[in-house]
């Protein structure tokens, strides 16, 4: 080999004749050549008496105290819910690392401190619930993005033992809160027999300026025409890795749909709040109808528009008052081609606020005090 280098691997010494007690102990090896020059190393060793036995240690668990923490935060344990324990009662250290999705963050934050490992009654179990880490530049002096972490914890004992991995995950919060810049319903008119309340394609999205890793949720709400909430529970969408993306900002929700099955004809709003790490954006709302098929039975009128209106322009027309959508029925089976206009105020000579119909582009009819009618709707037949 190197005639510079001298092994001495094979080497042991024999602690049996020196009856050391347990606890830590220096190991200093002082190496000399013919000129009398010297180099020395120290090394620590535990001498345990337990040794032999070789527990390692077990029931690790381990809460942390909130959901979420900020950037620059501290990392902390619920009150009285992080444990080791160890038949040997040697446990020494614990390793912390901090993981986002495979890749790691960071390691080195490890509990080395005995006084942080807090005897309990029964001297085998110990707690470190009062470890604190310290998360203001832990991301190699930077600090950590908005998103979730995992955070892994294994446990050493004097032999070298180590415990299973335990593992939390917590989220970081953003310095941005989450708005809604888009979202349209497919329609305006839902049967909720046979559909479910959707959006527009490519047409719902939440934008966070601290990125979309940070977008968390759409909390969804129908509230009805009195006011009241009449769906909220388990409507609500939660963003996975599969869910749309644009650019590095923007999430979309387009492709969640919304059970209506349990709700009576009416009109409707639904509300949509975003949530990222640090809690609520501001809400959007978007108003839509049901309407069953099945409930036109009891039709109490049928405007025809079909014949007798389509020839002098705004000088003749249907007025219809009092519509009742889920009640009255508007004809306009002749296959004109047919168009809606809404008007507030009146239009012209005409005094009524409401949906003007047009038949190729002659007025046809006025239906008063009415807005956000569909021709695609059942109450067009």
């Amino acid at each position: 080999g190197n005639p510079d280098w001298a092994s001495f691997g094979s080497h042991t010494i024999d602690l049996s004749s020196l009856s050391l007690a347990d606890g830590t102990y220096t190991l200093r090896a002082q190496a000399f050549d013919s000129a009398t020059s010297s180099s020395t190393v120290d090394k620590t060793f535990v001498v345990d008496s337990n040794a032999g036995s070789g527990t390692a240690p077990t029931s690790l668990s381990m809460t942390l105290s909130a959901d979420s923490f900020a950037s620059d935060g501290t990392l902390t344990f619920a009150n009285n819910s992080a444990w080791v324990y160890d038949a040997d009662e040697d446990q020494t250290s614990i390793d912390f690392t901090i993981y986002n999705g495979s890749t790691t963050v960071t390691s080195g934050i490890d509990l080395t401190n005995p006084a942080d490992l807090v005897d309990h009654t029964n001297p085998q179990w110990n707690k470190f619930d009062g470890f604190e880490i310290n998360l203001d530049n832990v991301n190699s002096g930077s600090d950590l993005a908005p998103g979730e972490y995992t955070l892994s914890a294994e446990v050493y004992d004097a032999q070298g033992n180590t415990s299973e991995i335990e593992t939390v995950t917590f989220t970081i919060e953003g310095a941005n809160t989450p708005e809604i810049p888009i979202m349209n319903l497919s329609k305006t008119s839902f049967d909720p027999t046979s559909e479910s309340l959707s959006f527009a394609s490519n047409f719902a999205w939440v934008n966070d300026d601290d990125g979309f890793s940070d977008i968390q949720s759409v909390d969804f709400q129908i509230i009805d025409s009195t006011g009241s909430t009449v769906s909220d529970a388990g409507i609500d969408y939660t963003f996975t890795g599969s869910s749309p993306t644009s650019g590095t900002n923007f999430r979309g929700f387009y492709e969640h749909t919304i059970d209506i099955s349990g709700l009576a004809d009416g009109d409707y709003t639904l509300q949509a709040t975003p949530y990222d790490a640090s809690g609520a954006g501001s809400s959007l709302t978007r108003n839509f109808t049901v309407d069953d098929p099945a409930n036109i039975g009891a039709v109490s009128n049928v405007y025809d528009l079909t014949s007798g209106y389509d020839s002098f322009g705004d000088s003749d027309y249907l007025l219809i008052s009092d519509f009742d959508k889920s009640q009255d029925l508007i004809d306009i089976s002749d296959s004109g081609s047919y168009s809606l206009v809404e008007v507030a105020g009146g239009s012209g000579s005409l005094p009524y606020s409401g949906t003007y119909i047009y038949e190729s582009g002659d007025l046809v009819g006025i239906v008063e005090d009415e807005t956000a009618l569909d021709l695609n709707d059942s109450y067009f037949i």
